[in-house]
């Protein structure tokens, strides 16, 4: 029995739906189903036949004039805009969403060219940027997650790899590693800060937006993933291991699970909690470096969670009858 069907098999129980209403949601649901696998043979068909063509390109392409080369690129841009617009104008939105993830590979691959063929010795990074820039108009019309999960690295990583910024991001590490010498641990705060401001001003983006554009999501979750990082950081990499180690991630994670569980994300917020257990093993293991002790630890540590969690369920179900 498949998820829905459970959820459906609930809910008539629960009495929310008729067997009829039930069964007209499978009727539905069965009828509406995507087919997945024809869809990934498909694309998969399309990307062979591709890498076949470039093949062909690359083994003459000494032979090729830049002249040719350039025309042959901008002819093939026109006709993806022209089959995108089209497939959009008739609603085919599996087409329009190829055809924008086409564009945006082949504005990558265009940027590369014409470097090649007027030989303008750019740097990776300032290609990276150039292709997000000329890529931002396909976000604006992109209704899916897969072009932003694509460009947000290619935007990030072109700004990182930037000589300035290297240079700007190795005089931060000194400075903090400065300032906080006595308590190293705290070193990736203000990372943790910014990248999860960062986090919440894309998602507060994201509602303003009418939620109309998925890079604000994307972005949102490549920042509290960095946000993550930093805060495990010191747990893996420290050559020192305080009672801060442990404190600060787990703070992060902690906020993240009370986040989740108010806007009601149970994976996010189990994830969370999971992740805190993971900051516990990480501790005992930095801390006191055998698995015996270790073991010990955790156990009294599972103990004293499932106390509290057994206190706080006590007192919910106490305060919710005195309401009633």
């Amino acid at each position: 029995m498949s998820r829905l069907e459970n959820k459906l098999t609930l809910w008539e129980q629960q009495k929310l739906i008729s067997p009829t209403q039930k069964q007209q949601i499978l009727t539905f649901e069965t009828q509406n189903k995507r087919p997945h696998l024809l869809t990934a043979l498909f694309s998969l068909g399309i990307f062979i036949v591709s890498l076949g063509i470039i093949s062909l390109i690359a083994a003459n392409w000494d032979e090729i004039s830049g002249a040719v080369k350039l025309t042959i690129d901008f002819m093939l841009l026109a006709a993806l805009a022209a089959g995108t617009g089209v497939a959009d104008t008739r609603g085919k939105t599996f087409w329009k969403e190829a055809g924008i993830l086409a564009l945006f590979l082949m504005t990558i691959a265009s940027i590369g060219l014409i470097s090649q063929v007027f030989q303008t010795n750019g740097t990776l990074s300032g290609g990276a940027l150039l292709a997000s820039v000329f890529s931002i108009p396909l976000l604006a019309v992109s209704q899916k997650k897969l072009l932003p999960l694509l460009w947000v690295p290619l935007f990030l990583g072109g700004i990182v790899s930037n000589r300035n910024v290297l240079d700007f991001l190795e005089l931060t590490f000194r400075y903090l590693d400065r300032y906080f010498d006595r308590f190293p641990a705290m070193i990736p705060v203000p990372f943790i800060v910014f990248f999860a401001l960062t986090s919440y001003g894309f998602y507060r983006l994201h509602l303003l937006s009418g939620r109309k554009y998925p890079v604000f999501t994307v972005l949102r979750g490549y920042f509290e993933v960095l946000t993550y990082c930093a805060a495990l950081f010191d747990s893996f990499i420290g050559y020192r291991y305080s009672i801060l180690n442990l404190l600060i991630p787990v703070a992060v994670f902690a906020g993240s699970a009370w986040i989740y569980y108010k806007h009601n994300y149970p994976r996010m917020q189990n994830f969370n909690i999971a992740m805190i257990g993971a900051c516990f093993f990480i501790a005992y293991i930095r801390l006191f470096s055998d698995l015996l002790t270790t073991g010990i630890g955790l156990i009294v540590t599972g103990l004293l969670l499932l106390a509290l969690v057994w206190g706080i369920k006590t007192v919910i179900n106490k305060t919710a009858g005195r309401k009633e």
